[in-house]
């Protein structure tokens, strides 16, 4: 995944970035350090210093990029000029696949989840609260006489958080094969929720 860098960051801080989405899809956030990131790009553990003082520090930028991505192209889905249900649908595509781009290779998301999310927190607390806002405002701009299908601000919460179920595949290892469900099967079933609750 090529990271966008505003115009006022190096090229060696995105090396720098780009080196530790590598090395936490390989090893783990757990595992990772300023060493294994300076061997990836060929650069000393002093100037990866230079640029972050902490795995921490590099982990914060590092949402922060993705979230900015991830930011950019769900505004340019949710003003397309077509229903909100479309824009919706789309929108759980365009999150499934972005997700998928970047956490295919990562097996150890489970073990990471816990250490790493304390530490984001508050940042994506704040995104999470963009999210629900910018979803529920779309709601009155389609249904601006307020004959809502649903609470704009329930169902918002509802398909923020639904999403992030996606990528833990848990599902998919249970051992129980009446319980077990593919990542597919979740992603359909939750655009036919959309679907049957924007009718």
């Amino acid at each position: 995944m090529e990271l966008e860098m505003t115009s006022r960051a190096s090229k060696k801080k995105k090396m720098i970035m780009e080196a530790a989405l590598k090395c936490i899809i390989t090893n783990g956030y757990r595992k990772l350090t300023l060493d294994d990131i300076a061997k990836e790009i060929g650069l000393s553990k002093t100037a990866v210093y230079y640029y972050f003082k902490s795995k921490e520090d590099i982990i914060f930028e590092l949402t922060e990029e993705i979230l900015l991505m991830f930011t950019k192209q769900q505004k340019e889905v949710m003003e397309q000029k077509i229903p909100l249900v479309d824009r919706l649908l789309q929108l759980v595509d365009y999150r499934n696949e972005f997700t998928d781009s970047m956490l295919s290779q990562y097996t150890h998301m489970l073990d990471d989840m816990f250490e790493v999310i304390p530490i984001l927190r508050k940042r994506i607390f704040e995104h999470t609260a963009m999210s629900i806002q910018l979803i529920s405002e779309q709601f009155e701009l389609e249904y601006p006489d307020g004959n809502y299908p649903v609470s704009p601000v329930a169902f918002s919460a509802f398909f923020e958080f639904s999403h992030h179920i996606f990528h833990l595949k848990y599902f998919e290892e249970f051992e129980n094969t009446r319980i077990k469900c593919s990542q597919e099967d979740i992603v359909n079933e939750f655009k036919n929720i959309i679907r049957k609750a924007m009718m």
